[in-house]
């Protein structure tokens, strides 16, 4: 055992890579793991509400604004596409009941369509044809 193990330390940053970590960034895939689990979630939850306008969670739109803000770097696409963001995105667009979420998926497809695997997926994806 080293001695950073005994002193309870943490070991040294330098060529440790955090698994949890999108790519070369801060940011984490368990948080958009689970903000994608909370849009569908509520998407779902309001599925009985027929033909009704729906408010989105504050919560939720600011985290997916912040996912918005994350997919105008180019670099940072690359990383995204482990996450199926068009699968899950194009079908919260079908349920039409909450047009700030709508306003947001369609300026993430947008952003996310600038990278070509991207842009072909889109294209194979029945809900955005």
């Amino acid at each position: 055992m080293s001695n950073i193990e005994e002193n309870g330390e943490n070991p040294p940053v330098d060529g440790i890579k955090n698994e949890d970590t999108i790519g070369d960034t801060a940011y984490s895939k368990l948080w958009l793991y689970k903000l994608l689990m909370r849009v569908l979630r509520e998407v779902n939850d309001n599925v009985s509400v027929e033909n009704s306008i729906c408010e989105l969670d504050p919560g939720i739109e600011d985290e997916l604004c912040i996912l918005w803000d994350m997919t105008v770097d180019t670099e940072i696409l690359c990383s995204l596409k482990e996450f199926d963001l068009v699968d899950i995105f194009s079908t919260v667009l079908t349920t039409q009941r909450f047009p700030r979420l709508t306003e947001i998926c369609f300026g993430i497809l947008a952003n996310l369509a600038r990278e070509d695997n991207f842009a072909t997926i889109m294209c194979e994806n029945s809900n955005l044809m």
